[in-house]
Protein backbone atom coordinates (compact mmCIF):
# COMPACT_ATOMS: atom_id res chain seq x y z
CA UNK A 1 0.00 0.00 0.00
CA UNK A 2 2.88 2.07 1.02
CA UNK A 3 4.71 1.95 -1.98
CA UNK A 4 1.71 2.44 -4.49
CA UNK A 5 1.38 6.20 -3.04
CA UNK A 6 5.12 6.72 -3.11
CA UNK A 7 5.26 6.15 -7.36
CA UNK A 8 3.16 9.48 -8.13
CA UNK A 9 5.49 10.97 -5.89
CA UNK A 10 8.21 10.45 -7.64
CA UNK A 11 6.69 11.08 -10.75
CA UNK A 12 5.80 14.83 -9.47
CA UNK A 13 9.60 15.43 -8.40
CA UNK A 14 10.55 14.25 -11.98
CA UNK A 15 8.33 16.35 -13.72
CA UNK A 16 9.98 19.15 -11.29
CA UNK A 17 13.17 18.27 -11.56
CA UNK A 18 12.26 18.27 -15.29
CA UNK A 19 11.26 21.79 -14.93
CA UNK A 20 14.69 22.65 -13.01
CA UNK A 21 12.85 23.52 -10.35
CA UNK A 22 12.77 21.79 -6.59
CA UNK A 23 9.09 20.54 -5.52
CA UNK A 24 8.22 23.82 -3.55
CA UNK A 25 9.84 26.31 -6.39
CA UNK A 26 8.39 28.46 -8.74
CA UNK A 27 5.98 26.91 -11.62
CA UNK A 28 7.65 26.61 -14.82
CA UNK A 29 7.92 29.80 -16.67
CA UNK A 30 8.44 30.81 -20.70
CA UNK A 31 7.00 33.67 -22.46
CA UNK A 32 6.17 32.50 -26.08
CA UNK A 33 5.59 34.83 -29.43
CA UNK A 34 3.90 33.68 -32.12
CA UNK A 35 3.67 35.32 -35.47
CA UNK A 36 0.59 34.95 -37.49
CA UNK A 37 -1.01 37.10 -40.90
CA UNK A 38 -4.60 36.70 -42.47
CA UNK A 39 -5.35 36.82 -45.93
CA UNK A 40 -8.49 38.55 -47.77
CA UNK A 41 -11.47 36.71 -46.52
CA UNK A 42 -14.98 37.49 -45.02
CA UNK A 43 -15.94 36.57 -41.77
CA UNK A 44 -19.01 34.84 -41.07
CA UNK A 45 -21.07 37.63 -40.58
CA UNK A 46 -20.01 39.33 -43.74
CA UNK A 47 -17.23 41.60 -42.86
CA UNK A 48 -14.10 42.19 -45.16
CA UNK A 49 -11.19 41.19 -43.88
CA UNK A 50 -7.77 42.93 -45.46
CA UNK A 51 -4.47 40.96 -45.42
CA UNK A 52 -2.62 41.75 -41.99
CA UNK A 53 0.39 40.39 -40.33
CA UNK A 54 0.22 40.50 -36.25
CA UNK A 55 1.67 38.78 -32.89
CA UNK A 56 0.59 37.11 -30.03
CA UNK A 57 2.14 37.05 -26.66
CA UNK A 58 1.54 34.51 -24.22
CA UNK A 59 2.65 32.57 -21.35
CA UNK A 60 4.39 33.31 -17.25
CA UNK A 61 7.45 35.67 -16.71
CA UNK A 62 9.66 34.37 -15.16
CA UNK A 63 10.45 37.01 -12.74
CA UNK A 64 6.64 37.59 -11.78
CA UNK A 65 4.50 34.41 -12.42
CA UNK A 66 2.55 37.07 -14.15
CA UNK A 67 0.14 35.21 -16.82
CA UNK A 68 0.50 36.65 -20.33
CA UNK A 69 -2.12 36.39 -23.20
CA UNK A 70 -1.92 39.29 -25.70
CA UNK A 71 -2.06 39.88 -29.21
CA UNK A 72 -0.54 43.26 -31.04
CA UNK A 73 -1.31 44.35 -35.16
CA UNK A 74 -0.91 47.68 -36.36
CA UNK A 75 -3.28 48.57 -39.05
CA UNK A 76 -5.53 51.89 -40.01
CA UNK A 77 -8.75 52.72 -37.87
CA UNK A 78 -10.48 53.04 -41.02
CA UNK A 79 -9.34 50.72 -44.15
CA UNK A 80 -10.87 52.98 -47.22
CA UNK A 81 -9.21 52.90 -50.81
CA UNK A 82 -7.92 56.43 -49.61
CA UNK A 83 -4.75 54.06 -48.06
CA UNK A 84 -3.66 54.44 -51.59
CA UNK A 85 -2.72 57.41 -52.02
CA UNK A 86 -2.53 59.27 -47.85
CA UNK A 87 -1.07 58.52 -44.27
CA UNK A 88 -3.34 57.95 -41.94
CA UNK A 89 -3.46 57.47 -37.85
CA UNK A 90 -2.58 54.38 -37.20
CA UNK A 91 -3.65 52.54 -34.20
CA UNK A 92 -2.67 48.89 -31.90
CA UNK A 93 -5.05 46.50 -32.12
CA UNK A 94 -5.76 43.05 -30.74
CA UNK A 95 -6.48 40.14 -32.37
CA UNK A 96 -8.41 37.44 -30.80
CA UNK A 97 -11.55 34.82 -31.22
CA UNK A 98 -12.73 34.09 -34.45
CA UNK A 99 -10.47 36.12 -36.38
CA UNK A 100 -7.50 34.69 -34.92
CA UNK A 101 -8.78 30.81 -35.08
CA UNK A 102 -8.64 31.28 -38.71
CA UNK A 103 -5.18 33.13 -38.90
CA UNK A 104 -1.78 31.23 -40.03
CA UNK A 105 1.11 30.61 -37.54
CA UNK A 106 3.99 30.50 -39.12
CA UNK A 107 6.29 30.06 -36.29
CA UNK A 108 7.12 30.93 -32.62
CA UNK A 109 9.67 31.56 -30.14
CA UNK A 110 10.13 31.17 -26.71
CA UNK A 111 11.94 34.48 -24.98
CA UNK A 112 13.28 35.56 -21.49
CA UNK A 113 11.80 38.00 -19.65
CA UNK A 114 14.14 40.99 -20.81
CA UNK A 115 12.67 40.39 -24.57
CA UNK A 116 9.64 40.67 -23.36
CA UNK A 117 10.31 43.98 -22.08
CA UNK A 118 11.88 45.29 -24.57
CA UNK A 119 9.19 44.24 -26.87
CA UNK A 120 6.46 45.66 -24.59
CA UNK A 121 8.54 48.39 -24.91
CA UNK A 122 8.47 48.77 -28.72
CA UNK A 123 4.99 48.35 -28.88
CA UNK A 124 3.97 51.21 -26.73
CA UNK A 125 6.49 53.42 -28.69
CA UNK A 126 4.67 52.60 -31.92
CA UNK A 127 1.71 53.22 -29.70
CA UNK A 128 2.32 56.44 -28.67
CA UNK A 129 3.45 57.87 -32.45
CA UNK A 130 1.91 61.25 -33.07
CA UNK A 131 0.25 62.48 -36.44
CA UNK A 132 -0.73 59.69 -39.09
CA UNK A 133 2.17 57.28 -38.77
CA UNK A 134 -0.11 54.49 -40.65
CA UNK A 135 1.31 54.14 -44.84
CA UNK A 136 0.45 51.29 -46.79
CA UNK A 137 3.39 51.20 -48.44
CA UNK A 138 6.19 52.33 -45.84
CA UNK A 139 4.68 52.15 -42.19
CA UNK A 140 2.13 49.17 -42.08
CA UNK A 141 0.91 45.92 -39.93
CA UNK A 142 4.00 44.21 -41.92
CA UNK A 143 6.48 46.54 -40.70
CA UNK A 144 5.69 46.74 -37.43
CA UNK A 145 5.82 42.94 -37.53
CA UNK A 146 9.20 43.23 -38.58
CA UNK A 147 10.29 46.01 -35.94
CA UNK A 148 9.06 43.45 -33.14
CA UNK A 149 10.83 40.85 -34.54
CA UNK A 150 14.07 42.66 -34.62
CA UNK A 151 13.83 43.39 -30.80
CA UNK A 152 13.27 39.77 -30.71
CA UNK A 153 16.68 39.13 -32.22
CA UNK A 154 15.55 37.96 -35.42
CA UNK A 155 16.89 38.42 -38.72
CA UNK A 156 14.49 40.24 -40.95
CA UNK A 157 14.26 40.39 -44.66
CA UNK A 158 12.42 43.26 -47.06
CA UNK A 159 9.72 44.69 -45.26
CA UNK A 160 8.03 46.61 -48.48
CA UNK A 161 6.00 43.88 -49.30
CA UNK A 162 2.48 44.26 -48.72
CA UNK A 163 1.43 40.27 -48.53
CA UNK A 164 1.80 39.26 -45.05
CA UNK A 165 1.87 35.55 -45.68
CA UNK A 166 5.70 35.87 -48.13
CA UNK A 167 7.05 38.49 -45.42
CA UNK A 168 6.37 35.87 -42.67
CA UNK A 169 7.70 33.04 -44.60
CA UNK A 170 10.53 34.67 -45.72
CA UNK A 171 11.10 35.76 -41.66
CA UNK A 172 10.70 31.96 -40.39
CA UNK A 173 13.26 30.62 -43.62
CA UNK A 174 15.77 33.15 -42.13
CA UNK A 175 15.92 32.15 -38.79
CA UNK A 176 15.10 28.43 -38.69
CA UNK A 177 17.68 28.06 -36.11
CA UNK A 178 15.87 30.06 -33.85
CA UNK A 179 12.28 29.29 -34.12
CA UNK A 180 9.56 26.36 -34.11
CA UNK A 181 7.36 24.97 -36.24
CA UNK A 182 3.30 26.10 -34.95
CA UNK A 183 2.43 22.56 -36.16
CA UNK A 184 5.19 21.11 -33.99
CA UNK A 185 4.37 23.70 -30.59
CA UNK A 186 0.67 24.20 -31.17
CA UNK A 187 -1.12 25.02 -28.12
CA UNK A 188 0.37 24.15 -25.46
CA UNK A 189 3.73 23.33 -26.27
CA UNK A 190 7.44 24.06 -25.89
CA UNK A 191 8.54 26.84 -28.70
CA UNK A 192 11.96 27.26 -30.40
CA UNK A 193 14.17 28.67 -27.97
CA UNK A 194 14.67 31.90 -29.38
CA UNK A 195 18.17 34.18 -29.22
CA UNK A 196 20.22 34.50 -26.34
Amino acid sequence: MRRAGFAPLLIIQSIAICCGLALAGPACAAVTVSFYSHAWGLSPGGELYFPHAFITVRGTLDATAEPVDRSFGFTAPFPTPALLFHRTRGEIIASAGTYLAVSKAHFSLTVPDERYRALMDAIEAWRNVKGDPYDLHSRNCITFVGEMAKVLGLSVGDERTQDPVRFLDDLRQRNLQLVADPAVTGPGSAAGAGPP
